[in-house]
């Protein structure tokens, strides 16, 4: 009779003959069904040596990190519990052994947007590495990152930085300046950095991880091209548009040349350029590097995908700057509804999308249809940003043209009074939108004395 290959093979990762590492667990051969083999693993470990082993809550963090991957989090997240707490009773709550089994239940809460619940497992190995922090400083800092990460989805950007910092330094001191892990984390300090609104400090770190990197790995290696899109985005909010194309273009290159030219970095750096083209007057150019990184995403992703929606309101905004207004009608509302099948309903992609699409109908004429999605736009953008936002101000602009249009005058008058002086503050008297807002409040106010 011969043996099950399965049954032999969880039998082998069983007692350890097989190694059931990082690659097996992301990348598992197709050829057979590895959650059953790893189940019966489990099993055979359970029987040989007691449920309350060490070596089950491995197997069980194995099999949920497989889970994991494959996007089930459901059946993944009480694994993990169960396997904290075999390895909590075996070794302790404070031993250094159970920092990684916290932190992988910490990431499970954090996809699954329990981010109270993550934080508090993120503290507590965070508090475990740095009691044993002289033995394993990169695990501490790994741990810094992490947490920081989490406190950056909190909106917690203070204590992101502060622990970022850390992270960075402990990196520096043990690994060396030029090395390039501390390039790349350089660069995600940068980011942190500009979402605070600090650009200048932000460059500062962008231009000290290029260096770092393209001198440690080479100048084609695709972590360049990750640096360079973020400086390249910097210089672009500068308006150094040339500046910022030339970036763009470099890092598209070692794109094409390291990853191959259907990647999804090749799709968001050539969204990125069209954005340029656009600052620049270019939209013929424009649409064509957006069709292009429409083309990308939806081959790698699926028409249905949350990537492929925020292409497509790129391309929508592309065409309707040409005014073909009919045309990127279809594109706002195919991305509306990937949006409001993937996101809460209250989330600020959704009202970018309706606020597009609000002045597509407008300028077509159909102002029901517009003056209905720039309140929604308006509506999720206060509760999600606050009253004084830059994104609130353009929305209730948008929804006072369109009052105006249908005759509202007073409602009209009311939204440029509130949104005109945030606008001001925003965008400086002399832009173009505060310029128009201030003279159609006038013409308002001219013929309603």
């Amino acid at each position: 009779m011969r043996p099950n290959p399965a049954s032999s093979l969880a039998l082998s990762i069983a007692l350890g003959l097989l190694p059931f590492g990082r690659a097996m667990i992301e990348d598992p051969p197709s050829s057979a069904d590895f959650e059953g083999i790893y189940r019966q693993a489990i099993a055979i470990r359970e029987r040989r040596l007691g449920p309350d082993h060490p070596k089950v809550g491995e197997s069980l963090t194995n099999l949920a990190l497989l889970l994991r991957n494959r996007g089930d989090l459901a059946k993944a997240e009480p694994l993990l519990r169960r396997a904290l707490a075999i390895r909590e009773k075996a070794f302790g709550p404070t031993d250094p052994r159970i920092a990684a089994d916290l932190e992988n239940l910490a990431s499970m809460l954090e996809a699954r947007r329990d981010y109270g619940g993550a934080e508090s497992l993120y503290r507590r190995a965070l508090a475990i590495r740095e009691k044993a922090g002289a033995a394993k400083p990169l695990d501490l800092a790994a741990t810094f990152t992490r947490l920081s990460a989490l406190l950056e989805n909190k909106g917690d950007l203070d204590g992101a930085v502060a622990l970022s910092r850390r992270a960075l330094a402990l990196r520096e001191k043990i690994l060396g300046p030029a090395h390039a892990d501390v390039g790349i984390h350089l660069n995600n300090l940068g980011l942190l950095l500009e979402s605070k609104g600090d650009d200048v400090a932000a460059e500062r770190l962008y231009r000290r991880a290029l260096g770092v990197l393209e001198k440690a790995l080479g100048p084609d290696h695709p972590e360049l091209g990750a640096a360079m899109n973020n400086l390249a985005g910097v210089l672009r909010l500068r308006e150094d548009y040339q500046g910022a194309e030339s970036l763009y273009r470099r890092a598209l290159a070692i794109y094409e040349n390291s990853v191959g030219s259907d990647h999804p970095l090749v799709a968001a750096t050539l969204s990125n350029l069209a954005q340029v083209r656009v600052a620049r007057g270019d939209q013929n150019g424009a649409e064509v590097l957006s069709r292009r990184a429409l083309s990308i995403r939806e081959k790698a992703l699926g028409g249905g995908d949350i990537e492929v929606a925020a292409v497509l309101g790129q391309l929508a905004g592309i065409i309707s700057a040409k005014g073909d207004y009919g045309a990127a009608i279809p594109l706002y509302r195919r991305a509306l509804e990937i949006q409001e099948k993937g996101l809460e309903q209250d989330h600020p992609d959704i009202a970018d999308t309706l606020g597009g699409l609000g002045v597509a109908y407008k300028a077509q004429g159909d102002l029901s249809a517009a003056e209905s999605a720039v309140r929604r736009a308006l509506a999720i953008f206060e509760k999600a940003l606050g009253p004084n936002h830059p994104e609130v101000a353009k929305q209730a602009i948008n929804l006072a043209s369109v009052l105006a249009a249908r005759g509202d005058d007073a409602g009209a008058i009311q939204l440029y009074r509130r949104a005109l002086p945030i606008a001001e503050k925003v965008f400086g008297s002399q832009h173009a939108l505060v310029s128009q807002a201030r003279k159609n409040l006038s013409e308002l106010e001219r013929k309603t004395r």
